[in-house]
């Protein structure tokens, strides 16, 4: 979980199943002892913008994977294992993968209705120098889940 100021509240569910299910918390600052004896595992990780730096967390979190694994099954002496990683956040968290480049498929939930101005975006703040720099995705599926429209996209 990306969580630049560690809030994570200590009822909550997943620090409460720290001890059964691994539980990690990506941060900008110091890990904080409430969650680590807690059972969580904070990983603290270079900010852009006072937020989490993309390409850091998915450094960070592969080593950590790595880690546990070689606690299991000794060094793995092929090297890292490929990572499948899911992003489910706010505008802000899509804005700063996608900018790093680093987002390899998007699942899009629509639904019908209009929100205007009041709404939250789906992907913040997101600069482009020209159209040209845009990153380009394929559509690869939509089903209908009631209402809504489930969109699958692929990197171009």
């Amino acid at each position: 979980m990306l969580d630049s100021r560690q809030r994570l509240p200590l009822t909550s569910k997943l620090v409460r199943e720290a001890g059964r299910l691994p539980t990690v918390v990506v941060t900008i600052e110091n890990p904080n002892n409430r969650l680590t004896d807690a059972g969580v595992t904070v990983l603290q990780v270079a900010q852009n913008e006072g937020r989490p730096d993309p390409k850091a967390v998915l450094d960070a979190l592969q080593g950590d994977f790595d880690r546990r694994l070689a606690g299991r099954f000794g060094d793995p002496a092929a090297g890292s294992v490929v990572m499948n990683l899911m992003i489910e956040g706010g505008g802000q968290v899509a804005a700063s993968f996608l900018s790093a480049g680093l987002v390899d498929l998007i699942e899009w939930f629509r639904a019908p209705m209009i929100l205007g101005d009041e709404g939250r975006p789906g992907i913040g703040t997101f600069v482009l120098k020209d159209l040209a720099a845009a990153p380009r995705f394929r559509r690869l599926a939509v089903e209908t889940v009631g209402d809504d429209l489930w969109e699958r996209y692929g990197k171009a």
